[in-house]
């Protein structure tokens, strides 16, 4: 039997076993020694055991197995939480210890296997099955954290990616939603810096959000963890959870190099079915009837002469399918090269990485070089230093993507233009001879750009650098006591420009300036520099079988973000899309905002024997974005918010009366309270302030443009949490289960003046919300044998949410055509809108319906008749109007999770991993432009259905321009189950079993992304996510889907 004593951890592990059981022994003889008797059961203890009375010493045995093949284990460390007394395991995995006789649990470890913590229950002697590790799985040839954190199989996040565009990065939101407009999505916080969200910055490009984590090369990601219980501790920063993700950092002197490269085949996404270019003729020939009574005018109509001599004939008489002329498939390549060592003074990791991702649309792609460098150094013994420093460039090509919510705005979207544009046309020109030429055509004549001409002559740029300087001293004042500071700045720059172009492109009529736009010119600069320093000390006090830690500290947050914008219109040509004086139109704007977080907080964390934990900690915040008549605590003539939050642990499985409970091998019951804000509060909203305006492109003068609230505060949201962790069967089945209730008070809201005020609105507290909800999470080793292990995984959570109070009545809000509602009892995000019954067959049934719609002038109504969509009468008046909406959809789903599985066979993974969606509505406004029936767009294949006889029996109405009656109108024709099962992720790896003298081992995988999806949905992607805002999900715009991608993939370990 051999004995050690312990003072660092010590880890080794080699492919050759019996090189492996040769050094074991060795390390064993040199640092340990033989007992003369194993019943003597001696072991070497830190003076805080040795000094105990020798009656409170127990012995203790045991005996280790390899779950995968039953065999006995040498080698495994056995020891107590603190490594204070430890011994291994011997040839015949057997050993013996004495220990005190109150200690509760024993960690085993042992090279290449995962480690345990076994509890003792009065037991004599154990017997335990160590696993073997395996890898954790991460996503191959990822481009942004988001997927990374999507795989993570955990129930408290979800995860929705926003579009198909590469980087764009996901809507995240950690146990529903907690605000209304101060923003729902997690503090992010990568190596202690708090990251700026940009939430509320916008682009100057349609359908593209800004995405921080775009920045960080998944390869430089050591670890992701979600806060869901411990964020009380950021304060007014953590009601919406948070978000902490480590880089990595040297963990050996060795020299270590890994070289990774990724390929990715991207295939352009599946398209709507639509209308072929003669039934699109017929389409547009029956809406025109309800215009045009002769038959003759219809005919003269150039789209509608069939006379093959007509002069214009060959223009359109064509078969185009427009999506061939703006999708492709694409290639993504990734890039990265990681060095880490050092010596005994201090380690470093240095990462270098490129990755290049076109787009399944035309002249749209992503490029990003990324470099960081993290380093810790032991000046002394007590002084230690740690300094990172990182940067990337982030640069975009990009299209307008989807449909603007503004109405009347030119359509310049690639890919919506190639959905709605007559199938007759094609975007070249003809020739006199009626041969198709390379010139580009124009507009055509019904208003349309021409998408190739927008894809080859406009211009959509998005330049982003970042760059952080990182700098964490501390001392150790004692073995108890340490002084650290962490001190941080930050630069985030970033270029935008955009050009729609003459060519191709119709001319814009601009009211307010009553002239023409033949093109439009427009650029964005916008500069953020962070400052943070968070200086703390940290108390840790171990006294027998107890453990207590205390710390407390400052931290400070500066931040200033400034910008200027430019736009103007009619460049002298599409050869110089550039801003400069002999625009027509200009227009300028700058901004400088800044604002300052100022917290004081105190944490502390008690363990008693090891299986009760106690946790409390208080923050208290000031910021520049609160009123300074906010009614909080008032400190320095300055509002102070105050979060506090406690925590309690009963690890119940190291309980005595556990001990014939052999298959349950931990049971943890958790609760908590925390009391956390949001102070995402819009920079100026406290204070009045006046701006510069320009009228009518001469004058100058300055324009009262906000009223200050002086009494805003942060949202506040008072948690209540439960949970049990259970173990099962030596740990091979184990589970989480959690349950909470939020409630956040003090919602801020926005108000409207009175439009005689001549502003529009201001931002008030007022309201309450809450979410409660459940999640669970499972894992299961179900087959455990030699040389191959299977895993899975799966979790699931639902919440519901509920509005509690407003601070007035109900209100709805626009969104792309459609309203939300905000009402007390019902859930955030609601679509109002007009229920449905069908379509009218016949004139007696629309007769005997008795309903109508008042007519636009005024005076009188309009009946319905046949062909027209059967309304819902709510208030029975027989009048289609406004009285008559209802909620007719929920965006918040049932049930949200994933399915994680993952089979290993000696030296091959094959891993998958599938997300789901079930019982959340969506919105298809895209759908909506394409079955409307009421313009000259081209249709979805669908339309071929709608009603053009009476008493057809259909779904869909009669094609009528200009829609009196509101068939197409905002209705739960365009709410859909947005449910989905999807396979995420399939990827099949090996690793290569190479051990040279400049290669120590090849990895190499072959993996698929999107692979298959299951759903109802009519829309391209049930996936996606138009906003930030939580009153914008569940909305389907027509952004660009996303397609499968097949991966090829390869890493070098130097």
């Amino acid at each position: 039997m051999y004995f050690i004593e312990t003072e660092k951890e010590i880890v080794i592990s080699m492919k050759n076993t019996l090189m492996k059981r040769m050094l074991l022994k060795l390390w064993v003889s040199m640092l340990c020694f033989q007992t003369l008797s194993a019943q003597a059961g001696v072991n070497t203890v830190r003076d805080t055991v040795s000094t105990t009375d020798p009656h409170q010493l127990v012995e203790i045995s045991g005996l280790i197995r390899d779950a995968s093949t039953g065999k006995e284990l040498f080698g495994a460390i056995i020891q107590n939480s603190d490594k204070s007394i430890s011994t291994i395991a011997d040839e015949k995995g057997h050993f013996v210890l004495r220990i005190p006789r109150n200690l509760t649990q024993l960690v085993v470890s042992a090279p290449d296997f995962t480690t345990v913590q076994v509890a003792i229950r009065g037991n004599s002697h154990l017997e335990v099955a160590l696993y073997p590790k395996l890898p954790a799985f991460t996503i191959p040839s990822s481009l942004t954290a988001d997927a990374q954190i999507q795989s993570l199989n955990a129930a408290d996040i979800r995860v929705v990616t926003r579009s198909g565009t590469p980087g764009i990065g996901a809507a995240m939101f950690i146990r529903g939603y907690n605000s209304l407009y101060a923003g729902a999505q997690p503090l992010v916080v990568v190596d202690g810096i708090i990251m700026d969200n940009q939430y509320n910055r916008s682009s100057i490009h349609d359908g593209y959000l800004f995405n921080p984590l775009s920045a960080i090369s998944v390869e430089d990601i050591e670890s992701i963890q979600v806060l869901k219980e411990g964020a009380a501790l950021y304060g007014s920063k953590g009601a919406n959870g948070v978000v902490m993700i480590s880089t990595k950092r040297g963990q050996s002197q060795v020299t270590k190099i890994a070289f990774s490269a990724t390929t990715a085949y991207n295939e352009q996404p599946a398209t709507l079915p639509l209308l072929k270019a003669d039934q699109y003729r017929v389409y547009v020939s029956d809406l025109l009837k309800t215009e045009m009574t002769d038959p003759g005018q219809l005919a003269s109509l150039p789209y509608l002469n069939n006379n093959s001599s007509y002069y214009d004939y060959a223009r359109y008489h064509n078969q185009n399918d427009w999506s061939k002329n703006v999708y492709r498939n694409s290639l993504t390549h990734l890039y990265d090269i990681n060095v880490s060592g050092g010596d005994n003074i201090a380690l470093y990791n240095l990462s270098l990485g490129y990755a290049e991702a076109g787009s399944t649309m035309k002249e749209n792609k992503f490029s990003r070089f990324n470099a960081r460098f993290n380093s810790d150094i032991n000046l002394t013994d007590r002084i230690r230093f740690s300094f990172d420093i990182a940067y990337s460039q982030t640069d975009r090509k990009l299209n307008d993507d989807g449909l603007s919510e503004e109405p009347g705005k030119v359509i310049t979207s690639p890919g919506i233009l190639a959905a709605i544009k007559a199938p007759f046309l094609i975007p070249y020109e003809h020739s006199t001879s009626g041969t198709i030429t390379s010139e580009l055509s124009d507009a055509d004549i019904f208003g349309l750009a021409n998408p190739l001409s927008v894809v080859e002559k406009g211009l959509g740029s998005s330049s982003q650098s970042f760059f952080t300087l990182s700098v964490r001293p501390s001392y150790s004042i004692s073995k108890s006591l340490q002084l650290k500071a962490s001190m941080n700045y930050s630069l985030n720059s970033l270029y935008e420009k955009y050009y729609r172009p003459d060519a191709g492109v119709p001319q814009v009529f601009l009211p307010e300036y009553d002239g023409f736009s033949t093109s439009f010119v427009q650029g964005q600069n916008a500069r953020q520099v962070s400052v943070t320093a968070n200086i703390y000390s940290e108390w840790v006090k171990r006294m027998k079988m107890q453990q207590l830690t205390l710390q407390g500290g400052f931290r400070f947050l500066n931040d200033q973000y400034q910008g200027e914008y430019g736009s103007g219109h009619n460049t002298p040509t599409d050869l110089n899309p550039n801003l400069s004086a002999s625009l027509l139109y200009r227009k300028t704007l700058g901004y400088d905002d800044r604002w300052r977080t100022i917290s004081w907080y105190v944490n502390t964390e008690y363990a008693l024997l090891e299986k009760y934990f106690l946790s409390a900690s208080l923050s208290v915040d000031a910021s520049s974005r609160y009123g300074r008549d906010a009614g909080m605590l008032q400190m320095a003539g300055v509002p102070w918010g105050v979060y506090p939050s406690a925590n309690a642990g009963w690890l119940v499985s190291s309980e005595s009366f556990m001990k014939n409970a052999d298959w349950i091998t931990r049971l943890m019951l958790r609760g908590g309270m925390a009391l956390t804000g949001n102070d995402n509060i819009p920079i100026g909203s406290a204070i009045t302030y006046f701006s510069s305006i320009r009228y009518i492109n001469q004058y100058t003068g300055i324009d009262l443009v906000n009223i200050g609230n002086t009494r805003l505060k942060p949202e506040s949201t008072y948690k209540l949490t439960g949970g049990v962790d259970v173990g099962l069967f030596n740990n091979r089945l184990e589970m989480s289960v959690d349950v909470y209730r939020h409630t956040t008070d003090d919602l801020l809201a926005l108000k409207h003046f009175h439009y005689s005020s001549g502003m529009n609105s201001y931002w008030e507290n007022g309201g309450k919300m809450q979410n409660t909800g459940a999640e669970l999470t499972i894992n299961a080793k179900a087959v455990v044998v030699n040389h191959f292990q299977w895993e899975i995984g799966a979790s699931i959570a639902r919440y519901t949410n509920t509005i509690l109070e407003l601070p007035g009545d109900a209100y709805t809000t626009p969104v792309y055509g459609g309203e939300v509602q905000t009402k007390v009892g019902q859930a955030a995000g609601v679509f109002w809108g007009f229920k449905t019954d069908g379509v009218f067959a016949t004139d007696q049934e629309a007769r005997q319906a008795n309903l109508s719609v008042k007519d636009p002038t005024g005076v009188g109504t309009i009946p319905f008749t046949a062909g027209d969509i059967r309304f819902i009468d709510a208030n029975n008046d027989d009048i289609i109007d406004e009285n008559d909406k209802t909620i007719i959809g929920d965006p918040n789903p049932a049930f949200t999770g994933a399915l994680f599985t993952r089979m290993v066979y000696k030296r091959f993974s094959l891993n998958a991993l599938f997300n789901y969606s079930y019982g959340n509505d969506v919105y298809n406004y895209f759908r909506s432009q394409l079955e409307s029936g009421s313009t000259l767009y081209n249709q979805s294949s669908a339309m071929q259905n709608r009603w053009v006889n009476e008493g057809q029996q259909t779904q869909l109405p009669k094609s009528s321009f200009n829609d009196v009656m509101g068939n197409s109108r905002f209705s739960d024709r365009w709410i859909e189950d947005g449910s989905y099962f999807r396979l995420k992720t399939l990827a099949l790896s090996y690793d290569f079993p190479v051990n040279s003298m400049f290669i120590n081992g090849i990895g190499l995988w072959i993996s698929a992304t999107n692979l298959w999806t299951l759903t109802r949905y009519l829309g391209v992607d049930p996936e996606f996510s138009v906003s930030n805002s939580v009153l914008y999900q569940g909305i389907d715009a027509g952004w660009l889907a996303q397609g499968r991608s097949y991966h090829l993939g390869v890493k070098l370990n130097l």
